[in-house]
């Protein structure tokens, strides 16, 4: 048996003994938790370090996707202007190129004027040229007439075509404008010839033509233009302004 001092001295090592090993423990699980919370913080960085990096990243590609199209863009539009500037340079080139006329290319292949003259020719074979019906259906067929097509691909080509004077301007003996039409004495005949056979004609400054040598066919070169012009004499379909004028010879 114990004696009292050495049962009391055996119970209070024991007791430091437990309390040393539960001072352990806690210690033990505070280290434990400290280097949990250690590594979750550091694996925490690590996770945040690459978010960070991946939005970077999307940022980055986001830029790049946005620049890609618009250098895309840009280029047809060079192309585009490019193909413009061409087609205008060669539109300009088809319209100072001198193309020889006669005078049916300016009429439209789907007119006939012939259609018209049948249309009233049976009544007009029956009057007289002074009969005052005959001149009312002259005026009929010359409406019709002067509302003939013109031939629109040709206008602004630079052309050069024959044909008679009709003067309608005489300065001191020159005539510089005039309509220009297929035959010599064609607005002084009833009908005159319809519109898509008439061009008004206006010579270049210096240009004319003499009063004597009017009933002389001659040669016309310009721009022609599809307007319609009406004068004292006669409507005209087409128009040719500064016109050079050249005595007609053959071709």
């Amino acid at each position: 048996m114990f004696k009292n001092n050495q049962l009391s001295s055996i119970l209070a090592v024991s007791f430091l003994t437990l309390l040393l090993s539960a001072c352990g423990e806690e210690a033990a699980d505070s280290v434990s938790k400290n280097t949990e919370q250690q590594t979750t913080s550091a694996e925490s960085k690590v996770d945040t370090a690459k978010t960070a990096e991946a939005k970077t990243k999307d940022k980055d590609t986001t830029k790049e996707e946005t620049i890609v199209p618009l250098v895309a863009d840009t280029t047809p539009e060079t192309t585009n202007k490019s193909d413009t500037e061409e087609t205008a340079n060669a539109k300009q080139q088809d319209s100072n190129a001198v193309e020889t006329i006669s005078w049916d290319k300016l009429i439209p292949e789907s007119y006939d004027p012939s259609v018209i003259i049948d249309k009233y020719s049976e009544e007009l074979e029956s009057l007289t040229d002074d009969d005052p019906k005959a001149m009312e259906l002259y005026g009929k067929i010359q409406a019709e007439l002067d509302n003939a097509p013109v031939n629109m691909s040709l206008d602004g080509k630079t052309i050069k075509m024959p044909g008679f004077i009709a003067p309608l301007e005489n300065n001191n003996g020159i005539i510089s404008e005039f309509l220009l039409v297929p035959y010599f004495g064609a607005c002084i005949h009833v009908p005159a010839p319809p519109i898509n056979q008439t061009v008004m004609i206006k010579a270049k400054n210096g240009q004319g033509i003499k009063s004597e040598e009017s009933s002389l066919p001659i040669w016309i070169t310009g721009k022609l233009k599809a307007v319609e012009e009406r004068t004292s004499i006669g409507a005209a379909g087409y128009r040719i302004e500064n016109a050079q004028i050249e005595p007609y010879t053959e071709e």
